[in-house]
């Protein structure tokens, strides 16, 4: 399992060192420059599998838990309508429906980063 996970993270720096070589580095002064980074690069990584598209289920459950957690402590009031942290309980509870199962998203980031198809 370790050889696996090591030879994926070689894949995946290999990967955005090429896109960094290619699409960053020839622009970067100009950039510089402008103070700012064209929303193309974003696509262009994302395109690329560089972007946590590929880890949609990590990002749903780490909001689940962390609007859990404030819930948690901030007691009864955590639950109140209209109080800031029920309401971000309540989205984050909704993002796993819409997003779709865990395993689908997990399918999904599986044929965005080859391994599927």
């Amino acid at each position: 399992m370790k050889a696996a996970v090591n030879a994926e993270r070689e894949a995946l720096r290999a990967t955005a060192a090429e896109f960094v070589r290619r699409e960053v580095a020839p622009h970067l002064q100009e950039w510089e420059d402008a103070g700012s980074i064209p929303r193309d690069l974003h696509r262009a990584a994302a395109d690329q599998g560089l972007l946590g598209v590929a880890f949609p289920e990590t990002a749903v459950e780490a909001a689940a838990y962390v609007t859990d957690r404030a819930v948690q402590l901030h007691g009864g009031t955590g639950y109140l309508h209209g109080i800031e942290v029920e309401r971000h309980y309540r989205d984050a509870r909704i993002l796993p429906i819409g997003g779709g199962a865990t395993e689908v998203l997990s399918d999904l980031a599986a044929r965005l980063m080859g391994y599927a198809s």
